[in-house]
């Protein structure tokens, strides 16, 4: 799954700013699944839920293989 993220980094342009970071691996989901737990490729468990409303699929592309990180 890809997690969006909304804020923009300083120094970067709204239009090129990127807002996609995964793909990660949901370990859990709550009762009502409407936020899901989370953790990256190195196993690290994200340190808060994430609502429904800021998923979307990942689908791996040939040759692609980058794990993109979400900023601090």
């Amino acid at each position: 799954m890809l997690l969006y993220r909304p804020a923009i980094l300083s120094g970067d342009l709204q239009k090129l700013s990127i807002h996609w970071f995964g793909p990660y691996t949901i370990t859990n989901k709550a009762k009502n699944s409407k936020v899901y737990y989370f953790q990256d490729p190195l196993g690290d468990p994200l340190k808060y839920p994430i609502s429904v409303s800021m998923l979307k699929h990942y689908t791996e592309r040939p040759g692609e293989s980058s794990f993109l990180a979400l900023p601090k």
